[in-house]
């Protein structure tokens, strides 16, 4: 769509579910399934001056990977350029290298499953929709500090040395004015 609400069809996906769709970089990125396939690919398009989209170029076949089972749900990207995807997924968001093509789970163990939608803020905060398949269900927000979320898997890997040693890494507070579940360290 430009500035002044006109569209044109760019034709790529007539038979294709979109899944979602991104602008970074100077590229348009778009998660699809074609309707003949349960596999969701990540493409990306170059745009012109006029921000007309180019040729298909794949970034990412999800059923290449071992992630290939999940079903895709938003994606979002980090200033270092790495593609984040939410998932319906136990350990639902996976980090892409498009460079290496390299999939690993951000924060494994720590995320609540299914992600229906996600969001990094300006700041270390990084927010999350979730819930599973149910209609009409409540779907709690999820905050984790980053830094804090790093922290918490090298202490993991410190409680395996301190065998014996009970060390309390995480609370889980709910904030039931809001509808929110917070992520908190301690």
């Amino acid at each position: 769509m430009a500035p002044d609400l006109t569209t044109k069809a760019s034709g790529f996906y007539a038979a294709s579910e979109i899944i979602a769709v991104r602008v970074y970089n100077g590229f348009v990125y778009v998660a699809a399934r074609a309707t003949t396939s349960s596999s969701v690919i990540v493409w990306r398009h170059p745009r012109d001056a006029a921000g007309n989209p180019g040729a298909q170029e794949m970034v990412i076949d999800l059923s290449a990977t071992d992630y290939g089972s999940r079903t895709i749900r938003g994606m979002m990207f980090a200033a270092n350029g790495n593609l984040y995807l939410a998932t319906d997924s136990p350990d639902p968001i996976l980090n892409v290298n498009p460079a290496t093509n390299n999939v690993e789970i951000l924060y494994r163990g720590i995320l609540a499953s299914y992600s229906k939608h996600f969001y990094w803020d300006t700041g270390t905060h990084f927010y999350m929709i979730r819930s599973d398949t149910i209609l009409g269900e409540v779907w709690p927000v999820y905050w984790l500090m980053r830094k804090l979320a790093a922290a918490l898997r090298n202490q993991e890997n410190n409680d395996r040395k301190m065998r014996g040693k009970k060390i309390t890494t995480l609370g889980l507070y709910l904030c039931p004015s809001f509808f929110c579940h917070c992520f908190c360290f301690g």
